[in-house]
């Protein structure tokens, strides 16, 4: 609790400061930095002197206009660092697009303050206020195929906090229309950069504070003129897509590939594969939707992609469950359930001239195991593939849980360690109820035998909150790597990783579709 100064003392208080973000709105920083509070001094009467005597009603009402002013000037700082986040790229491309990937370097103040908590961690994050400008390292990103783009230092002076790439059906017969758009501060310098920029291969109009960019004239008037008439943004289907994702974040993307009829044949590598059957060929991808964002969550920070129309629900859970129940002291763990059927349906639709059958056939021919049986008996209902702390050797330890009632699981794992042994790596088997038990090492072996602790730890139950839900999960301990296996990496990067406490992924069926999430947490 901060404590009045006595009458004479001019020492103000230290502002309040929660991990690295500026909470006090008497810190005056630059109005330009949509990252800043900026403080704003209001004219008013002079205050009367301390001596002077003053009535109850006289009290409250200067306690009301002081409290009056306190909250007029809190509002108009947090709108100022809020920003304006309804104008997004969206609104200023037809809902007739596709696909959309977009930054966003002034999203909600919410956003921004779990930034700078997230950032501050790090070694690089000490700059986070300073010179450095992100817009420059995504913008050369953006145009660095593209020899005609003009250089940053033209477009500094006018370039906003968002941008995106866009992409819209073409006519029939046609490519899809590439899009781009940059958020302008000042239209007269985009326009006489951009005039001098433009080639043969571009064109472009700047308006509503956007600069529209894209092959033609014939398609940049399309764009400006389809979005005027109907934006994405207003477009249902888009629109319910996104949002199911929560808070818009700093990168997001969508993408219906069926808008993309004449892209069919991009999904012929699933086919030639014979994975149509697993969910990856042509039918599939066509009548699925995708949409993603990378935001901030606290300390934390998560990516999450998620996919509309495909069978999701069909996927059974269980993965979570299966890491959860690894020694607590894992050190990165894989779980998948439900493998088994799938590769056996991926493997058994494809038919016999398909790429991945020859492969399988010769797999087969080298390892001596009959597949797809045995690949399908080993995988099972469920599995769990750890790596846990170095034998005393220094030499990593692995293994591996499996959850399967095949009636040819047995002769699949004889014939499994025939292999291995015969490559010059030994694995230890355990027969467990409802399953099996493969390591490295005895001490593996027997601690895979037992239900572990993982799943209580907090790193796990942070880093893969969704895990009970899940089909698919991966997991590091970021802190017991370092500590475990962290001799060989050098000083920088392990200073670097050093804020990280833990990765998890997460693969969750929904009724129509999935939702993956990578989160990473820190110390």
């Amino acid at each position: 609790m901060s404590t009045i100064p006595p009458p004479g003392d001019s020492a103000a208080p230290e502002p309040t400061r929660v991990e690295g973000a500026i909470l006090d709105p008497t810190v005056a920083t630059p109005a330009s930095d949509p990252w800043s509070l900026s403080a704003e001094v209001l004219p008013g009467s002079p205050v009367p002197a301390a001596d002077r005597p003053r009535g109850r009603g006289s009290t409250a009402l200067v306690a009301g206009g002081v409290a009056a002013v306190l909250v007029g000037g809190a509002a108009v700082a947090w709108a100022a660092f809020n920003g304006d986040t309804g104008d997004q790229p969206e609104k200023h491309l037809p809902a007739s697009a596709g696909a959309m990937l977009k930054v966003d370097l002034d999203p909600s103040g919410a956003q921004k303050i779990d930034a700078v908590r997230f950032f501050a961690k790090f070694p690089f994050g000490n700059g986070l206020r300073g010179t450095d400008d992100p817009r420059q390292a995504i913008y050369e990103r953006l145009t660095e195929d593209d020899s005609s783009a003009p250089a940053w230092s033209q477009v500094e002076p006018w370039l906003g906090q968002r941008m995106a790439l866009a992409a819209l059906p073409g006519d029939k017969g046609h490519e899809p229309t590439p899009v781009g758009l940059l958020q302008v501060t000042d239209e007269a310098k985009a326009k006489a950069t951009l005039a001098k920029a433009a080639d043969a291969d571009t064109a472009f109009s700047v308006a509503d504070g956007w600069a529209t960019i894209s092959d033609t004239q014939a398609h940049v008037d399309a764009v400006t003129k389809g979005a005027a008439a109907k934006s994405l943004a207003d477009d249902a289907t888009f629109r319910r897509d996104v949002d199911a994702l929560g808070d818009s974040g700093v990168f997001g993307g969508w993408a219906d590939p069926g808008r993309f009829p004449d892209l069919a044949d991009a999904a012929a590598p699933g086919a030639l594969l014979g994975l149509s059957g697993a969910g990856l060929g042509q039918g599939d991808l066509l009548h699925q939707r995708f949409a993603m964002v990378a935001r901030f969550t606290g300390g934390d920070a998560e990516v999450v992609l998620r996919s509309f129309g495909s069978v999701g629900a069909s996927t059974p859970t269980g993965a979570g469950a299966a890491v959860a129940g690894l020694p607590a002291g894992t050190v990165a763990a894989v779980g998948v359930s439900g493998a088994g059927d799938s590769v056996r349906k991926a493997l058994t639709t494809g038919g016999s001239g398909t790429v991945l059958a020859q492969a399988l056939a010769r797999a087969e021919e080298e390892t001596g195991l009959k597949l797809p049986d045995d690949l399908e008996a080993l995988l099972g209902q469920r599995f769990a593939l750890a790596l846990g702390q170095p034998d005393g050797s220094g030499e990593p330890v692995v293994g591996l849980r499996g959850q399967s009632d095949a009636a040819g699981l047995g002769n699949a794992l004889d014939r499994l360690l025939r292999f291995t042994d015969a490559s010059g790596l030994p694995l230890e088997r355990r027969d467990v109820r409802g399953g099996y038990v493969l390591a490295t090492n005895r001490a593996q072996a027997e601690a895979l035998t037992r239900d572990g602790g993982l799943g209580g730890t907090d790193a796990f139950r942070d880093a893969v909150p969704d895990a009970d839900r899940a089909a698919a999960v991966g997991y590091l301990d970021v802190e017991r790597l370092l500590a475990t296996y962290g001799q060989s990496i050098d000083g920088d990067t392990a200073a670097s990783l050093k804020p990280l406490r833990a990765v998890g992924l997460a693969v969750t069926p929904q009724s129509d579709g999935t939702i993956t999430t990578l989160r990473v947490t820190t110390r």
